[in-house]
């Protein structure tokens, strides 16, 4: 008897390959009429090179070449694509987009029932600060949603920048702020009170700002909220973050009136990866995102390219089979 696939991995049938070929055609169709190019990685990744743009989770898809070097299974794309520009695209050609279809492996406890190999389609933007903003990779996932068809889909926007800078200027040791990080990325918020609670160290301004701001969400409205709590705490004007929200709301005015686009902090995560704007896309009928993204400057001048805007967003193959009934 043929043996089946490995836990977490399927094949894909003449039906199901051509629903997925279709949207992906549309997908792809949508990134390439806003001048994005094809791009393709390694499905094998050096671990270290990659270390070296932000940091990894364990993986239990690694191995050993015949060198000893380290490999494992791409557990995203922005990381590989990052190495990619770091070492091949030079700053003559900038601005970069560059657009994919491929598939990742990932082994965690969150995705415990669920697919280990999945197919992500996605952008990333490259660019000096002054020639593009996060707000392209926004109108062009909010276009990509809706030419799919997205029942009711919506974008959400959170931004790991005010927590950092509300650490940086209160928190009483590394240790705590560290701890702090961890509860926040894990969305254990119940914790993360009983954490800010019990640290004497903290001044009150500062603790009902730590506890307030990733449970934060709505409109514009929010920016002034954030900024007060941000300013009660003492943290300095230039450092909250929340002029480059009010700028990123005005360039997308009519999404926000249109109700497509709002805040919700309590998306924040991986602080060491993203240093601006995180945004998810969510639809009608499914709890799990179909897409996430966000602004990760510190990763390209991790990988020796300082000063530049680097953003982008992956949609999930798979949940968009799911969504549009597929």
């Amino acid at each position: 008897m043929i043996s089946g696939t490995p836990s977490g991995f399927r094949d894909i049938l003449p039906k199901e390959a051509l629903a997925r070929e279709r949207i992906s055609d549309v997908v792809r169709g949508c990134f390439s009429a806003h001048g994005y190019l094809p791009v393709e990685t390694p499905l094998l990744e050096d671990r270290s090179a990659l270390e070296r743009g932000g940091r990894i989770k364990d993986s239990a898809f690694q191995l050993f070449d015949t060198d000893q070097t380290l490999l494992m299974l791409r557990p995203d794309l922005t990381l590989p694509v990052a190495r990619l520009v770091a070492g091949r695209v030079f700053a003559g050609s900038l601005p970069a987009r560059l657009r994919y279809t491929a598939p990742v492996v990932r082994e965690e406890p969150s995705l415990r029932g669920q697919p280990r190999q999945f197919t992500q389609l996605g952008v990333e933007l490259v660019a000096e600060k002054d020639d593009a903003s996060e707000a392209e990779v926004v109108r062009l996932l909010a276009e990509t949603l809706s030419t799919l068809g997205v029942p009711a889909w919506r974008i959400v926007f959170g931004s790991p920048v005010p927590v950092t800078a509300l650490l940086d200027a209160c928190s009483p040791s590394p240790e705590f702020s560290e701890r702090v990080r961890s509860l926040i990325h894990d969305s254990d918020l119940v914790t993360l009170d009983e954490v800010i609670a019990a640290e004497k160290g903290l001044a009150p301004a500062a603790a009902r700002a730590l506890s307030e701001v990733c449970r934060m969400g709505g409109g514009t409205e929010v920016i002034a909220r954030l900024d007060g709590l941000l300013a009660d705490a003492g943290v300095p004007e230039e450092r909250r973050g929340t002029s480059e929200l009010s700028a990123l709301s005005e360039e997308l005015t009519d999404l926000f009136e249109a109700g497509r686009v709002s805040f919700d902090f309590s998306i924040i995560n991986s602080f060491d990866y993203y240093t601006g704007i995180i945004f998810k896309g969510y639809a009608e009928g499914i709890a799990a995102s179909l897409a996430s993204g966000g602004r990760y400057d510190a990763v390209l001048a991790n990988l020796g390219c300082p000063g530049l805007l680097a953003c982008g967003f992956a949609l999930s193959l798979e949940r968009l089979q799911e969504v549009l009934g597929e």
